[in-house]
């Protein structure tokens, strides 16, 4: 019978996809045969969790690049992964990535595996691109396995020349569609507004590779012919105050919510109409996945990671990165035709409940660590 393996998932991102994923991952693995350690900053969504079999290790890594705080926590990893004996180290995101896998090798773990939610690099033009692909290559040869979450986002790492495909494995990104597909009461900003009003939402960050301003343009488009839509951005970040600035600019005041970080997502989607993701760079994004268990058609750039999950004309719409006036198109189609709007979300949720499981994502996660971790140990027996 084989031994419970220590398992340390690490992860920085507290909220939006990488974090959601984590979680789930976390609570989903079996604790027959892995004892699971989650090091991550105790905020967001890891500030609410209290996993019964899960032990959990505060990491306070911040997105933004800081050396002495970097510097701090890659040592308090490797102390922590000399401590606990990991048998895996399952890194997640860029900073995490970096950091943990460079003390993972360090310290002699076994197995060393990487989620990247989205290469971090590809966010960066000229030398800082370059400079972040050297790093991404650099810390792709201390791993053993690189879990990415679409086969576009594949094709482009190895096109890149990140690692030899043979470190690749495609496991997509999952969500508990349940959690979505409930029915629940409107949030109330929603209910204070006019009867008939028609919502579309954006969940994401507000930086840089979600694009939120070419929601905001399409929204201009789109406000001069429809009186009763009204355009909701669910989530904060740097670009707050200059998206504010660019509403007001385009005389859409009331028009345009900017709701912050929420925790009812659920029930925003269930009061939206239609759900847009306007990112220039994707792993694949579990808000799609949640929109579309929510049964709302999605509108996404073609981009890798959202192409994987939205098809064209049948689930949905997708648009070239930056081109606001086919979005704002897309967004009146889908509000002007019911019909239509209803089928592509009874298309899209069907694709969830088919393709993107909990249960399927989490099988083959386990099956990568103890296909890995078994190889590991027959080649030192040798």
């Amino acid at each position: 019978m084989q031994k419970r393996l220590r398992v340390l998932e690490i992860v920085q991102p507290v909220d939006g996809g990488a974090a959601a994923n984590v979680e789930l991952l976390t609570d989903k693995l079996d604790k027959e045969r892995f004892d699971v350690f989650l090091a991550s900053p105790f905020k967001g969504i890891f500030k609410k969790l209290k996993p019964s079999k899960i032990k959990k290790i505060n990491l306070n890594l911040v997105r933004e690049i800081s050396p002495i705080n970097d510097f701090q926590n890659f040592l308090k990893i490797i102390l922590l992964i000399r401590k606990n004996k990991f048998d895996i180290v399952h890194t997640h995101s860029s900073k995490a990535g970096f950091l943990a896998r460079l003390a993972a090798w360090i310290a002699g773990v076994p197995v060393i595996l990487y989620t990247p939610h989205g290469f971090g690099y590809i966010q960066f033009k000229r030398f800082k691109g370059e400079l972040y692909k050297l790093v991404e290559r650099f810390a792709a040869s201390l791993s053993d396995r690189i879990l990415v979450q679409s086969e576009s986002e594949k094709v482009v790492a190895i096109k890149d020349k990140i690692a030899p495909i043979g470190k690749f494995q495609v496991i997509e990104n999952s969500i508990d569609a349940k959690k979505f597909n409930q029915k629940t009461s409107l949030p109330d900003f929603m209910k204070r507004m006019p009867i008939g009003s028609l919502f579309v939402t954006m969940i994401a960050r507000l930086e840089r590779p979600k694009r939120p301003e070419d929601l905001i343009r399409a929204a201009e488009i789109v406000a001069k012919g429809i009186n009763n839509i009204y355009f909701l951005f669910v989530g904060d970040g740097s670009l707050r105050k200059s998206m504010e600035r660019l509403t007001t600019d385009k005389s859409l005041g009331e028009r345009v919510l900017f709701l912050g970080y929420r925790d009812d997502i659920s029930s925003i989607l269930h009061g939206s109409h239609v759900f847009v993701l306007a990112s220039s760079s994707e792993g694949m994004p579990a808000v799609v996945l949640e929109a579309m268990a929510a049964k709302k058609p999605v509108i996404g750039t073609d981009t890798k990671g959202i192409k994987d999950v939205i098809e064209n004309g049948t689930n949905g719409y997708l648009f070239k990165d930056g081109d606001y006036k086919s979005l704002a198109k897309y967004i009146m189609n889908l509000v002007k035709n019911k019909k239509l709007a209803t089928e592509f979300g009874k298309e899209g949720y069907n694709r969830v409940t088919r393709r993107f499981s909990i249960e399927g994502m989490v099988t083959k996660i386990e099956k990568a660590y103890l296909d890995l971790y078994n190889s590991k140990k027959g080649a030192t027996a040798e």
